[in-house]
């Protein structure tokens, strides 16, 4: 090829990668629904700790480690809203944010959005070194509609962010093989390893990859080479053990000064998952004689029910309902592993096909504590949740889209037209799927939204609610009205009496999971003590059986 068409080559190759890339940024932000604090309570820890040292110069400290007795799981200092703090591979980008924009929840949003784009970007450079642009642009549309990592992307959560980072560490990983000379081998696994740590720092789950490389670079080495590959297999590993120490000691020296341990972080992480076991309903499984796995949430067929699940219709109003979060996915991956090994396409079908079977084992049978109980051994699994999934959506990604690729490489009609309608069809599913959870989403905080409505247009007077649904209105607008904006602790007609001359919001959706009945009882309470008011706004709730928001003006 002459430099003329190479160059051709290369700006098309860049054209068509742009275009993906804005089609995975359209839809991650038309789906965007803002936080959900009440199905998943864990953003608004994150917002908390983000906003206090944002807004309120409440710096992280870990000091109240230093000293303990980590063989006592039950103090309060393991809650597991506390080991929060430690991902700062989230939270430090979060801030800085915050520091030069100001604290929102859009600001925060908008950072999650952003690394599920580079995360998309990754895929496609993995899925072009491994099989053309052809390829590239087969992963780019797949990922853009997957619906486990678009309406993840508009969490306020670390995973996304956490397999962004696993997905550069993968893109730099699989070149590594082309690497002009050893000593940038060398910088490939080095960054490696540093990538996947900084993984690792932004959320627990990121070492998944680091067991995995280690995993699968010993197998190659079991399964007999020359000893100059057995070598440089083995300096391949030490350098991405030293990437991923290296990236570590960013903060564990921290710890160290602190806390006064280095390893604080992976200990407490250890011990807060105990800590829920000691204080939540356990469920044992036996596998087989004298083995069992014990969980607090979840089973091991949880992440396999997560590829397979089909549409479903929701069980209950607020919070149980049929997430189909793969799309149809889960199906085509198992068809196309099946299919690259078959047609033997390429050595690198193993790696994926291998990395998405480890993963799946590792998030449902990776045990916190093997104990001996009753001369058999115990697994203690602790906590199976759907959102841990964003590991499987590269691999799967990879997967299908080499599969696809594999198909389209034939000049035969119909499997062109077999290739075209699986993607009409995934993508089909894929908006019917998330459509149906963004409009969820978007009407379970609908009142809170129209209370903020309210709220603006009636700047210089004071309101008062119920703690909680103060607590998300004053996050979602920033704290711009925190001065005006209070909890309402006591519902006595006292503390009522008191309020004259102030708004009292009662009632409404406090958040998927909050309301409405956690918080009926307080909002009954309110309104059998409140007198001489008049209603001054309504809000009907989009669930019909929740009470509507209303707030009442207070004389």
């Amino acid at each position: 090829m002459d430099e003329g068409a190479g160059a051709h080559s290369r700006r098309m190759k860049l054209a068509v990668m742009a275009l993906i890339a804005l089609l995975i940024l359209g839809v991650r932000l038309y789906y965007n629904s803002g936080p959900l604090f009440g199905n998943l309570q864990d953003e608004g820890i994150y917002l908390n700790i983000i906003s206090q040292s944002v807004v309120f110069h409440s710096q992280q400290s870990f000091t109240q480690f230093r000293g303990l007795n980590f063989s006592d799981y039950l103090q309060p200092v393991f809650n597991p809203a506390n080991v929060f703090k430690f991902y700062v591979g989230f939270l430090y980008p979060q801030e800085l944010l915050g520091y030069a924009f100001g604290f929102s929840t859009g600001i925060a949003v908008y950072y999650v959005i952003f690394t599920s784009l580079v995360e998309g970007i990754a895929i496609m450079l993995i899925a072009d070194y491994l099989a053309g642009l052809r390829a590239a642009a087969v992963s780019g549309v797949i990922f853009a509609f997957f619906p486990l990592d678009a309406l993840f992307s508009s969490r306020v959560m670390p995973l996304v962010p956490t397999v962004a980072l696993l997905a550069l560490a993968v893109l730099v990983f699989v070149r590594m093989d082309s690497a002009g000379s050893q000593r940038k081998r060398m910088l490939y696994a080095l960054l490696t390893g540093a990538l996947t740590g900084f993984a690792y720092l932004t959320h627990p789950e990121g070492v998944i990859l680091l067991f995995f490389l280690f995993l699968y670079c010993l197998v190659l080495l079991i399964a007999g080479f020359s000893l100059k590959s057995t070598k440089r297999t083995l300096l391949d590993l030490a350098l991405i053990a030293a990437g991923f120490l290296l990236a570590y000691s960013t903060v564990g020296f921290y710890y160290l000064g602190s806390a006064g341990n280095f390893l604080l972080y992976p200990v407490a992480d250890r011990d807060v998952f105990l800590y829920q076991a000691a204080t939540q309903p356990l469920s044992n499984i036996t596998v087989m004689n004298g083995v069992t796995l014990t969980y607090t949430t979840g089973s091991p067929s949880a992440y396999i029910n997560l590829l397979f699940r089909t549409p479903g219709i929701a069980t209950s109003l607020y919070l149980i309902y049929g997430m189909f979060y793969f799309s149809i996915l889960g199906y085509l991956a198992v068809v196309f592993s099946v299919l690259l090994i078959v047609l033997r396409a390429g050595k690198r079908r193993w790696f994926f096909i291998s990395m998405l079977v480890f993963y799946l084992l590792a998030l449902s049978l990776m045990p916190t504590e093997i104990r001996s109980v009753n001369g058999g051994v115990n697994l203690l699994i602790v906590n199976s949740a759907d959102m841990y999934g964003e590991v499987l959506v590269l691999p799967t990604v990879i997967i299908v889209a080499m599969g696809l690729d594999r198909l389209l490489s034939s000049k035969k009609k119909a499997l062109w037209a077999v290739v075209i309608a699986l993607l009409v069809a995934l993508i089909a599913v894929s908006i019917l799927e998330m459509n149906g959870d963004a409009a969820f989403n978007r009407s379970s905080m609908s009142t809170v939204y129209s209370f903020i409505g309210f709220l603006q247009q009636h700047p210089n007077v004071t309101f008062y609610g119920q703690p909680q649904f103060i607590g998300d209105v004053n996050m979602l607008t920033g704290f711009k009205y925190d001065s005006t904006v209070k909890p309402l602790f006591s519902c006595s007609n006292d503390s009522i009496g008191a309020l004259n001359g102030t708004y009292i919001a009662v009632g409404g959706t406090v958040s998927m999971e909050l309301s409405p009945g956690v918080m009926q009882d307080f909002d009954s309470c309110v309104m059998a003590n409140m007198t001489d008011a008049t209603l001054a706004f309504n809000a009907p709730n989009p669930f019909s059986p929740s009470l509507p928001l209303e707030v009442f003006y207070k004389r």
